[in-house]
């Protein structure tokens, strides 16, 4: 059961010890991406990108730290997006959001590498998951437009969940023990041309 009297962060990491009894690997995969033209902008809708996009990652790691740093191979992975180095119309909240965690993970480095705590971020492109649903479904023609975006990508398709999660388990497994501070790009060279 979870502490309600905890901040939320907090008690996901304490029931993870509890279940577990300790911590090597964490994993933050949040995303909200809430679309409107600036003018229609609140603040509760930016608010809301911040608290889980960018403000619930950096207090888990804060509660996560103390129990990282008794493993021999702890790791943080952030992700991120492409959305963070290509601009799109709408979805500004989501962008700077995950624009803002390659700096934090720069920085959370920084500070917590000494104790063995390795972070990274990756930054999946199009990856062909329920995620992307509700854009395709914004387009005029979902068929036409996916078929355009999937020309602009070198390797002329969206990537698959499973190539995301085989660089997640890279960066937690002992052969991605000297990798940190990163950020690394998967999204088949679309932002590389």
């Amino acid at each position: 059961m979870i502490d309600i009297e905890k901040p939320t962060e907090a008690a996901a990491v304490d029931r993870a010890i509890a279940e577990f009894g300790a911590l090597d690997s964490v994993l933050v995969t949040s995303a909200l991406m809430l679309s409107a033209p600036l003018a229609d902008w609140t603040p509760a809708m930016w608010d809301q990108s911040v608290a889980l996009n960018l403000r619930m990652p950096f207090f888990l790691i804060q509660a996560a730290a103390p129990h990282l740093a008794r493993s021999d191979n702890a790791s943080v992975t952030l992700i991120s997006s492409t959305a963070a180095l290509r601009g799109q119309p709408g979805v500004a909240a989501y962008q700077a959001t995950k624009a803002a965690l390659p700096a934090l993970c720069r920085s959370l480095t920084a500070e917590l590498g000494p104790l063995g705590i390795r972070i990274n971020t990756l930054m999946p492109g199009w990856i062909d998951t329920p995620f992307s649903n509700a854009f395709w479904a914004q387009q005029e023609d979902p068929a036409v437009s996916r078929a355009a975006v999937e020309q602009q990508i070198p390797l002329r398709r969206q990537g698959e969940a499973d190539e995301v999660a085989a660089m997640i388990l890279f960066l937690a497994s002992p052969a991605g023990r000297y990798v940190a501070g990163t950020s690394i790009v998967i999204d088949g060279g679309y932002t590389a041309v």
